[in-house]
């Protein structure tokens, strides 16, 4: 669906602010979730660095209509 995107800023501080760290964003990877042939998920997944956190050093991150 068109617009229904969230922006990488907003995925970084969604982030930082549910795993109470710094996150940096290090890639955003164009993902095609396929099943028996058809198409059930297409997005980036967007993959961030953490810095601060007791036991995660990164975190991965996409949006969703869901």
């Amino acid at each position: 669906m068109a617009g229904t995107e969230v922006n990488e800023t907003e995925l970084q501080r969604s982030v930082e602010y549910q795993h109470y760290c710094w996150a940096q964003l290090t890639q955003s990877v164009p993902v095609k979730e396929v099943h028996k042939g058809a198409t059930v998920w297409e997005g980036v997944v967007h993959v961030f660095n953490l810095t601060g956190h007791p036991t995660a050093t990164r975190a991965y991150a996409w949006s969703s209509p869901n």
